[in-house]
């Protein structure tokens, strides 16, 4: 296999042993996944030699093998919490506020869920993922290299999850100062005039939709936000096992009934 073997592509080098399967033997042509969609891809690779029989020695996937599939879930896993820093505060509970507040009543419950859909659209992507990895999940080698994936993102997103939540809770701290309260009113300002422009010029109401909605809103966004993230970072990861053993169990009470001790 590309990456693992010298041979060509999903023909790895074997050698016969003593019961008749194949060990596959290491080579030169390593090439570290550059992307997660080049690591998904070697995945499924040996995913296909295991099936097969192969029987490949732990200590063939290196170290180093590990460490990029580990890097390659953490770049994963930073892109996805940058995403929902920036959009999940903006979807999750501005723009309702401010749908509330200039246009009254309520944004409804299915425009709310619309919005925090499209705020955790990446970790139901990845959720999907895990789904599929699940399908791959056998052989020593495979879970190997998807648990480093899936580590690295998972500890990623966890630790920018504590640290997102700081930048929160300092931005709510600084809230009441003079130049932070005067930049986001400022930054609020400039986008109402740009995407309404029936809305009302005058820079009070957006004072008071500062102090009224966002201001006090800082510390639950916050705390939210850090919710979010790790459960970003533990549910896919839990629904690969819980598919994973769901299906092994499966395969258990099924041979224990052509067994007939059920």
């Amino acid at each position: 296999m590309a990456g693992l073997s010298n041979a060509p592509k999903n023909e790895p080098t074997s050698s016969s042993s003593g019961g008749g399967g194949a060990v596959v033997t290491g080579g030169g042509n390593y090439k570290p996944p550059k992307g997660l969609l080049d690591a998904i891809s070697e995945i499924q690779q040996l995913k296909v030699i295991e099936s097969d029989g192969n029987n490949i020695d732990s200590d063939f996937f290196s170290i180093q093998q590990r460490l990029d599939y580990y890097k390659v879930g953490s770049r994963s896993g930073m892109k996805e919490a940058v995403f929902m820093f920036l959009l999940f505060p903006i979807f999750g509970w501005i723009i309702p506020s401010y749908l509330n507040f200039f246009y009254g009543g309520s944004t409804g419950a299915d425009t709310q869920l619309l919005l925090l859909l499209i705020a955790v659209l990446p970790a139901l992507s990845y959720v999907g993922l895990c789904v599929f990895l699940a399908n791959l999940y056998r052989g020593q080698i495979t879970k190997m290299a998807i648990n480093a994936l899936l580590t690295g993102r998972s500890m990623v997103m966890a630790m920018l999850g504590f640290f997102i939540f700081v930048v929160y809770y300092m931005l709510y701290q600084m809230s009441l100062t003079k130049s932070v309260s005067h930049t986001i009113i400022s930054i609020f300002f400039a986008i109402g005039k740009a995407t309404n422009p029936h809305l009302p010029k005058i820079r009070n109401y957006y004072d008071l939709f500062y102090y009224q909605k966002v201001r006090p809103d800082f510390l639950d966004i916050a705390v939210s936000n850090l919710i979010i993230l790790l459960l970003s970072a533990l549910v896919p990861v839990f629904t690969l096992y819980l598919k994973y053993y769901r299906k092994k169990y499966k395969a258990y009470r099924a041979k224990q009934k052509l067994e007939g001790k059920c």
